[in-house]
């Protein structure tokens, strides 16, 4: 059962590369996340196929594509990767911006810049809105 689900999704994971090797660069960089994703659920199943019961991959197999499956099922699920990218940007500017200001280089129209990268986009447009800066937090 192990040996038919690894065939089974290395079938796929192969017509899945064949059609992306087919597109044009614009396409397969639109792509990169779902190609990123696809990769990594095929290896992720390949590591837990050693794991699975029979009933688990028989139920598996009944899917009718495994990769893709697994992949619009991962577009419904709240992704934190972008919210922890965003915090640790945010930590490296507060960083930076500290560092520069101990030493004194931060240029004085530069001084609030940080303060208003932090901010979320509402406040920002609210700045804008009304030609001044938004209020700091």
């Amino acid at each position: 059962m192990k040996e038919h689900f690894l065939d089974r999704i290395y079938g796929e994971y192969q017509e899945y590369r064949a059609s992306v090797l087919g597109e044009t660069n614009a396409e397969i960089f639109a792509r990169s996340y779902e190609i990123d994703a696809v990769v990594n659920f095929y290896e992720i199943l390949v590591e837990k196929a050693e794991l699975l019961s029979d009933q688990i991959l028989a139920e598996l197999l009944q899917q009718k594509n495994i990769l893709m499956g697994c992949y619009n099922r991962w577009l419904k699920k709240e992704d934190s990767n972008y919210s922890e990218m965003k915090a640790h940007v945010e930590a490296e500017i507060e960083n930076l911006s500290a560092e520069n200001w101990k030493r004194g280089s931060v240029p004085s129209e530069n001084k609030n810049m940080t303060a208003y990268f932090l901010m979320g986009k509402e406040e920002q447009e609210y700045g804008q809105k009304r030609n001044t800066p938004a209020p700091c937090r």
